[in-house]
């Protein structure tokens, strides 16, 4: 606008108006489309400065995430580690609590009210133990399903969880198919779902008594079936016992979470889990895992 003022004194008026507007105006309108070009150089500049920090930080933030993913995944397998290490010296425990209440062994008040804060304490420290069970059952990416071998996983599962019954001296009983067959899940957790069964039916059943596992194959799916010679499940807990918290003990703070992760961990790899019982002479759980088609 100044240059076309400038250049109006200048001529003096000597020229007429160029078309649509005089000089001064078109000046104006030059530096209107100037100062636009400006403003939308540094706009431009602004939104990729702006682009290239929010690329930054979501760089950053993925590389955080994925680093905390990683330290929460590991602390959750230790945990896991821990809960399984865990429950065959608390299961041990409470076996030789049972063992001296049953012995009728002489004991003055005082022994006996230190037996009953270790057996509080023993129901709670193993409720505790289901209850990281639980916690990792919730967390379905801390491990990788994969094809397992019924006969190779049921031959090692009877191996490693023969040191309960021998404990308890209970009679343990693995009977397995002559053909394998394969089932796609989680191998640990799988392994922890027979795991809670198998100390459930060790801590109901008395010394002499008798546990067996059974395994069934049919045209998808394959049958486990559990039985023990225990005291049983009276018929008004029978719809109850795989509810969350639910549980038949007096113990203070003991929250029944076993058969709880038992039910969503089966339900959670496709399958059903079923129970029947006949007080003081039998339980059964059935649990049915679908196979693992190869295609």
């Amino acid at each position: 606008m100044g240059f076309g003022i400038l250049l109006d004194f200048i001529t003096g008026g000597q020229f007429e108006p160029i078309r649509f507007g005089w000089q001064n105006e078109y000046c104006g309108f030059l530096m209107i489309l100037l100062f636009t070009g400006l403003i939308i150089q540094y706009n431009r500049k602004i939104i990729s400065e702006n682009q290239h920090l929010t690329q930054h930080l979501q760089e950053e933030v993925s590389l955080k995430t994925a680093s905390l993913t990683s330290m929460l995944n590991e602390r959750k397998k230790f945990l896991s580690a821990v809960a399984h290490d865990l429950k065959g010296p608390a299961a041990v425990i409470q076996t030789y609590i049972d063992f001296i209440r049953e012995s009728e062994v002489d004991m003055d008040e005082e022994m006996e009210r230190y037996l009953t804060v270790i057996d509080n304490k023993s129901a709670q420290l193993r409720d505790n133990i289901q209850t990281l069970q639980v916690f990792n059952a919730q967390d379905r990416i801390s491990e990788t399903p994969e094809c397992i071998s019924c006969l190779s996983f049921f031959r090692l599962f009877y191996e490693e969880t023969r040191s309960y019954t021998d404990a308890n001296g209970i009679y343990y009983d693995l009977s397995l198919p002559d053909q394998d067959a394969v089932l796609y899940c989680q191998r640990n957790r799988l392994f922890r779902v027979f795991e809670n069964i198998i100390l459930n039916a060790v801590e109901h059943t008395p010394l002499g008594g008798k546990l067996t596992v059974g395994i069934s194959y049919f045209k998808e799916s394959v049958e486990v079936t559990i039985m023990d010679t225990g005291e049983g499940i009276s018929p008004e807990h029978m719809d109850h016992i795989f509810e969350y918290q639910f549980s038949t003990k007096n113990h203070q703070g003991v929250r029944g979470l076993g058969l709880y992760f038992v039910k969503t961990s089966v339900e959670e790899m496709g399958g059903s889990i079923t129970a029947e019982s006949d007080p003081g002479i039998y339980t059964c759980f059935t649990v049915t895992l679908p196979l693992h088609v190869q295609g």
